[in-house]
């Protein structure tokens, strides 16, 4: 049995796949709620191209999908969490006047150069180049 349900009605659910909002397109999810195992048909619609091309994704594995991202000045990105990644995640720009990050994973680009965003979770960092073009 299938259902069309808004990312509301799901927003308590426990999913056992990893959906990022950035990825266009119909999935069909095994979710539960209240005890009952349930599939779901989810369709994720309006992300812009642009943002969906310089997204980056971390993995439950707290890997990356991109080792390095290159962005206009005054544009940004958000790097996705996976929803089954556990522990506290934390970003840190190394040069914050070329690229700034919110504890969010929300990356601005400032002046142009060349920087990179310290991504932690415990005791394991890991690296994202941002490179900034005018």
């Amino acid at each position: 049995f299938f259902k069309e349900k808004t990312a509301y009605e799901l927003r308590n659910w426990y999913w056992s796949s990893d959906v990022c909002s950035s990825d266009l397109g119909t999935a069909i999810i095994t979710v539960q709620a209240n005890g009952q195992i349930k599939k779901v048909k989810v369709t994720v619609k309006g992300v812009k191209k642009a943002e969906k091309n310089s997204s980056v994704k971390l993995n439950k594995n707290f890997k990356l999908s991109k080792k390095s991202v290159t962005i206009k000045k005054g544009k940004k990105f958000t790097i996705h969490i996976a929803s089954r990644l556990s522990g506290k995640v934390t970003f840190r720009s190394l040069d914050k006047k070329i690229a700034s990050v919110s504890a969010k994973g929300v990356v601005k680009a400032g002046k142009k150069g060349k920087t990179t965003i310290l991504i932690k979770r415990g005791k394991k960092t890991i690296k994202l180049k941002v490179t900034v073009n005018k």
